[in-house]
């Protein structure tokens, strides 16, 4: 499927927006948007764009380069939730990984939905030291893509559905990986 780079573009505006980044040039936008179009070209017949690849991409020529493509090696908050020890985000990446690998076995009208909850879980593992829901909302159009279903652009308005929607999700993924 051939995404427009005027959607690529008005996927980086809306998604940096999120994270309270306004730019809409510099190095900041530039990686970004190549990280959008490293997802948007990458062939649907293979698995989906690996969150490693998509955040060394998102990094690139930024001050996150240091540790771009890197899981964290660090405790990290968000609010006041402690998100997993960073010892244990290597197998948690590995559990979920596996969890994207059968996601073809789930059917097509529940894709959508399970492509958001994949979205979710990597929000709650919380692999890098920055940048996790630029990476994640890039993987989830990974997986859409994959998997026959359009681009997706989570905007500025819908923030706080959006952060409602992964809060809702953290029981599960708790129940699912024991933390």
């Amino acid at each position: 499927m051939h995404v427009p780079s005027s959607l690529l573009k008005r996927h980086v505006l809306e998604s940096n927006r999120i994270e309270g980044i306004h730019f809409r040039s510099g190095a900041l936008f530039t990686s970004h948007l190549r990280a959008a179009a490293l997802v948007a070209r990458h062939p649907p017949w293979q698995q989906p764009v690996h969150p490693l690849a998509i955040h060394r991409t998102l990094s690139r020529f930024t001050p996150m380069e240091w540790f771009g493509g890197e899981y964290r090696t660090c405790r990290i908050w968000v609010g006041d939730t402690e998100m997993p020890s960073w010892e244990r985000v290597p197998a948690l990446m590995e559990w979920w990984w596996g969890c994207v690998g059968e996601m073809s076995q789930v059917s097509s009208e529940k894709r959508p939905d399970a492509a958001l909850l994949l979205h979710d879980f990597l929000l709650h593992i919380h692999p890098f030291r920055d940048g996790n829901g630029r990476t994640a909302r890039l993987f989830l159009n990974s997986v859409r893509l994959k998997h026959g279903l359009s681009w997706r652009i989570i905007s500025l308005k819908e923030r706080s559905r959006y952060y409602a929607h992964i809060r809702a999700t953290e029981r599960i993924f708790r129940s699912a990986t024991r933390t």
